[in-house]
């Protein structure tokens, strides 16, 4: 494995390019495994390095609205990636800043997955109150018509037995 010298902000956006690619397939751990190991052992081979959390829920943010991005894969690659990290951990053959780091990540992405996962279900249950309400809204209306119109046939029906009596 060949160590390429980083600074803190390409480490920042590799993290983020390695995000994006895992949420884009399902597949692509089988063949380009020991790669991603390798391009997040670069990353955190600096033991001074700490990840940006803002910049991945951003990341992650774009994935969700992305069609070729899907949080599902990413959460599920993610977890092989870091299984793989924990095995080499133990085998002693992965640093532990590298361990560190990508427990961290692991971490943090699924965190924020969950966070957008639940903030969708809040907008869809906002959307169907939304509805609910229009809908209710419209029937209010309808009986409202109808009352006023039920008043106005009882007051002509009234004056009619006045004009009688």
């Amino acid at each position: 494995m060949l160590l390429k010298i980083m600074d803190e902000n390409e480490r920042q956006e590799e993290l983020e390019r390695i995000l994006e690619e895992l949420a884009n397939s399902q597949e692509i751990l089988q063949n380009k495994l020991n790669q991603y190991v390798d391009r997040i052992t670069t990353v955190y081979s600096d033991p001074d390095f700490r990840h940006r959390y803002s910049g991945f829920y951003a990341k992650i943010t774009f994935i969700d609205g992305d069609e070729e991005g899907n949080l599902d894969i990413l959460s599920q690659n993610i977890r092989i990636l870091y299984e793989e990290i924990c095995k080499r951990f133990r085998e002693q053959q992965i640093e532990r800043e590298v361990y560190n780091g990508v427990r961290k990540l692991y971490d943090h992405v699924n965190l924020d997955i969950a966070r957008i996962n639940y903030l969708r279900g809040i907008n869809n249950k906002a959307e169907t109150l939304r509805q609910e309400v229009k809908e209710t809204r419209q029937m209010s209306n309808f009986l409202f018509r109808k009352v006023q119109k039920a008043e106005r046939e009882y007051i002509a029906i009234l004056g009619i037995f006045a004009a009688i009596i």
